[in-house]
């Protein structure tokens, strides 16, 4: 798990960018299929980023601690290797279905 939870004294320099692209790096090396991540929902900043880096929102997580209800919207995104996969399959099904039309 990574994250800052967007302290004021990390915004607008980088450093998030940075720590996530070499978080989605990790995971590309690691052949990670699926990438899963949370944001509070009222960062919406941090969720605009999300969606332009190519993550959809799946869903809705609740945490209560000490009594308060927090909330995060969940973001979800298939992890390169398997994005490769699935387009060579289509560029495979296609090819053959092109071929039967023939």
């Amino acid at each position: 798990m990574l994250g800052n939870r967007g302290e004021p004294t990390h915004l607008a320099v980088g450093e998030g960018k940075a720590l996530f692209k070499r978080a989605q790096q990790y995971a590309s090396q690691a052949r990670s299929a699926r990438l899963w991540l949370t944001a509070w929902e009222h960062n919406q900043r941090a969720l605009t980023f999300y969606q332009q880096q190519g993550y959809s929102n799946v869903g809705y997580a609740q945490y209560i601690i000490n009594g308060q209800s927090y909330g995060d919207r969940v973001y979800f995104r298939l992890g390169i290797e398997k994005q490769k996969a699935l387009l060579a399959k289509f560029d495979t099904d296609a090819a053959k279905g092109a071929s039967a039309n023939r």
